[in-house]
């Protein structure tokens, strides 16, 4: 068309662009699951909040995501996060452990 102008963006931009936008979006879903501040004991793993996780994506770092529900949890609940694996048994747990980098962060969720 005459005097107008067409802009585009490639596709895989626009997907990636997307998927981020999809997992905030599930992110900030799953924070509201969260009641407050969780209290960690010396004995526990480091814990990060929903509000450092949503940060670090907005940033652009790449997070490995765990989902540690039950099977039950799951079924009632379809809700998951894009390309979180779902931690089902202990040689699952496994193989994450030895294919992930250790300076990976690494964040679980369950309900």
């Amino acid at each position: 068309m005459e005097g107008s102008v067409c802009l585009s963006v490639g596709t895989a931009e626009r997907e990636d662009e997307m998927s981020r936008s999809m997992l905030l979006v599930l992110v900030a879903f799953f924070c509201t699951l969260v009641p407050g501040p969780v209290l960690a004991h010396d004995h526990d793993p480091l814990r990060i909040m929903p509000a450092e996780v949503m940060t670090r994506l907005s940033s652009g770092e790449e997070i490995f995501f765990l989902d540690t529900r039950t099977n039950a949890a799951r079924a009632s609940m379809k809700a998951m996060l894009p390309d979180a694996v779902q931690v089902t048994n202990s040689d699952v747990l496994s193989r994450v452990v030895r294919e992930t980098a250790k300076e990976s962060l690494i964040v679980t969720y369950c309900t």
